[in-house]
């Protein structure tokens, strides 16, 4: 049977802007890619390596569909040849202007406020209840970003890490009570050895490196359990991966011993619209007051988690 790790298909080409320069990586010329990625040093977030999002859209289509509360009629049917439902969901959690992913089931969400705070509440019980089952399906939902993470193991000289820092991607999750962060944080953590622990050498921030079952031909994955809070604690990273722009912004506004700020660095936050400038009309424009801050003294960019046969459709560029 073919594992997920040979059955994975790089993209053509994989466009990243890293080093203070923009460049386009063509996994077909390692050469290349080399020159461009030399000594790439990045960290990643577990909610960005795994599409949790559609893991929740599924799991509440089979699970929490016993009423017509949900509004998932739009979306057609998985069965469509062309993966049109699919897309559909993708392109909808991509460009949704609200954190909570149920947001793109529930029309009044947006315009009326006790409906927003009762899907948050549903968010937040299905989070309690079912964090587990939605990390089992995200296992098949892995994002461009892990791609990513193998064409840079490829190459001699960059090291990654892997982020599993629990909800801390959600703002408005930091007032919902009854979440267990560290259950959630397991979760992931079961997930990343799941997936990766039979192709990498992967070692735990919060575990002691067991050399007996270190395999030298197994390229390193480093893994941080829990929070990372402040510029400073990611001042070893050349690049640096946030789901969420409020994130980057909290990190700004941290108090540090040290004053350190982000410098020289490479700063990618993903393309959901949750992300985007309003007042710029949501469209392309990250959040420009963050911008302005992280701009002047680094690189401060996009990135996608999908490729782009997986939104709109599959002539898309």
């Amino acid at each position: 049977m073919m594992s997920w790790y040979d059955s994975l298909r790089l993209p053509n080409r994989l466009q990243v802007k890293l080093n203070r320069h923009f460049c386009e990586l063509n996994p077909d010329k390692k050469e290349e890619c080399e020159e461009n990625m030399f000594n790439e040093n990045m960290i990643i977030p577990f909610s960005m390596l795994f599409d949790v999002d559609a893991a929740l859209f599924q799991l509440v289509k089979m699970n929490y569909n016993a009423t017509d509360y949900w509004e998932f009629d739009a979306y057609g049917s998985p069965t469509d040849l062309d993966n049109a439902y699919y897309r559909n969901i993708a392109t909808n959690l991509m460009l949704r202007k609200a954190e909570n992913p149920l947001a793109i089931i529930k029309d009044e969400y947006y315009n009326d406020k006790e409906c927003a705070k009762q899907v948050d509440d549903l968010y937040r019980q299905i989070l309690i209840k079912d964090y587990g089952k939605i990390c089992g399906i995200a296992a098949s939902k892995k994002t461009a970003l892990v791609d990513l993470i193998i064409m840079c193991l490829s190459m001699e000289g960059n090291d990654v890490t892997i982020l599993c820092n629990g909800l801390d991607d959600m703002k408005f999750t930091s007032k919902m009570e009854g979440i267990d962060e560290d259950k959630i944080i397991q979760a992931q953590v079961t997930l990343i050895k799941r997936v990766f622990e039979e192709r990498y050498n992967l070692m735990f921030s919060n575990e002691e490196y067991d050399l007996n079952k270190h395999d030298e031909k197994k390229p390193l994955i480093h893994v941080q359990v829990g929070k990372m809070i402040g510029c400073e604690a990611y001042k070893d990273y050349s690049t640096i991966f946030y789901k969420n722009v409020k994130q980057i912004e909290r990190d700004l506004d941290y108090p540090t011993e040290t004053g350190y700020m982000f410098r020289q660095q490479t700063i990618l936050c993903a393309t959901y619209g949750f992300n985007m400038d309003e007042e710029k009309g949501g469209d392309g424009f990250l959040d420009l007051n963050v911008a302005v801050r992280v701009g002047l003294t680094n690189n401060f960019g996009t990135t996608t988690l999908y490729k782009a046969e997986e939104v709109f459709g599959p002539n898309i560029l």
